[in-house]
């Protein structure tokens, strides 16, 4: 299966129950495939496969908050 989308080059926050850092990430349509090491995440590349290079920065899980008052 190839990726839509891979993310790397920086720390992926995980936010999981063991705090991991992971390397890279790949998505498939608005579902996340792979979370894991740049070697991992190799094999959901295709011709097709846009990316994201985080140059040395953080992903971090979004959070919307729809607090109104």
């Amino acid at each position: 299966m190839s990726a839509d989308l891979i993310i790397s080059g920086g720390s992926v926050i995980t936010v999981d129950k063991e705090n991991r850092i992971a390397e890279a990430v790949a998505v498939k349509g608005n579902k996340i495939i792979y979370v894991g090491n740049q070697k991992g995440v190799e094999k959901f590349r295709s011709t097709k496969t846009k990316e994201i290079d985080l140059k040395g920065r953080s992903l971090i899980p979004g959070f919307i908050e729809s607090h109104l008052h």
